[in-house]
């Protein structure tokens, strides 16, 4: 990638920019940051696309287009998989680097044999991370009454993020009128001071992780939707 040393600047130099407005601080709105911003945008989705260029050729994706989002606090590119229906995205945010991605057909996961599980394992000891959209019903919170949602013990933090995950699938299809449809996602973060072929290299390594995860979700849908 061309002016590596200067994309490096750039994505600290934009970071405590962003760092400042989501702490409320008066930035104002120059030329000169918005340029910087869309240097930033440039840079991310260049990563981004050597990252989804290397899933296209290893697993013949066709990926649809690319998306580019600005907000105050966060600028971030977003590529959506026709395969598994779900967007990856790259974002500047909180001093970090992050590629996410929604968990494809969460659903499925009720049909999962031991490889995803141990893929999950695999790609946690390499740094990635469950989110949780999932706003799981609680006894007693809310327009709940005391009786209904999730038992408040159940929802203390696990150890096990293997735990934490078949515990809201479980509460999201017993108690969510939507089923998991908001069950989370896949999350890896660098930090953006970092150099910028670890970067590439790293979230390269994250990114087939997450990729592979969402493969074996699709597989489960494919295989059991008529079920």
């Amino acid at each position: 990638m061309e002016n590596v040393e200067s994309l490096e600047r750039d994505f600290q130099n934009c970071a405590s920019v962003l760092a400042a407005r989501a702490a409320m601080q008066e930035i104002p709105s120059s030329e000169a940051i918005e340029k910087l911003e869309d240097r930033v945008v440039l840079g991310l989705g260049r990563i981004l696309i050597g990252w989804t260029g290397e899933i296209k050729r290893a697993q013949k994706e066709e990926w649809g287009a690319f998306e580019v989002y600005k907000y105050p606090h966060l600028l971030s590119v977003s590529a959506f998989s026709n395969r598994h229906k779900t967007g990856y995205e790259i974002c500047l945010y909180g001093g970090s680097i992050i590629l996410s991605a929604d968990i494809a057909y969460p659903d499925f996961i009720r049909y999962l044999d031991s490889n995803f599980w141990g893929s999950w394992l695999k790609a946690e000891e390499s740094g990635v991370e469950l989110t949780r959209n999932a706003g799981v019903p609680i006894q007693g919170e809310g327009y709940l009454g005391k009786d209904h949602g999730a038992p408040r013990e159940l929802m203390r933090a696990g150890r096990s993020s293997v735990y934490r995950l078949i515990r809201d699938y479980v509460l999201l299809s017993e108690w969510d009128e939507n089923g998991c449809t908001d069950l989370g996602g896949f999350e890896f973060k660098i930090d953006c001071s970092k150099p910028l072929d670890s970067i590439q290299s790293e979230g390269m390594q994250a990114m087939n992780h997450i990729y592979g995860l969402n493969r074996i979700m699709t597989r489960a849908y494919v295989q059991n939707r008529r079920s």
